[in-house]
């Protein structure tokens, strides 16, 4: 995440978060047997299309929606 605030506004940051096509590809460089970047067409038709998106939501939804494993779900919330 990165600070775009200029100083100028209030003092709410503004703030850049990375896509999930990123977040995807960084996790399946350390876990390329869980294929996360599969589950990026299902993510985004579903409005997670930056990684902030996804921090709040349920974990059911990451089971039945998007049908990631129990295995896959743990490891994405530890990571982001």
């Amino acid at each position: 995440m990165i600070d775009l605030t200029d100083g100028d506004f209030d003092d709410t940051p503004l703030l850049a978060y990375p896509p999930i096509s990123q977040v995807l590809q960084e996790l399946h460089a350390v876990m390329p047997l869980l294929n996360y970047p599969q589950y990026e067409g299902a993510l985004v038709s579903n409005g997670i299309i930056y990684v902030n998106s996804a921090a709040h939501i349920d974990r059911s939804f990451f089971a039945d929606i998007i049908h990631m494993p129990e295995g896959a779900k743990k490891e994405e919330e530890e990571n982001y």
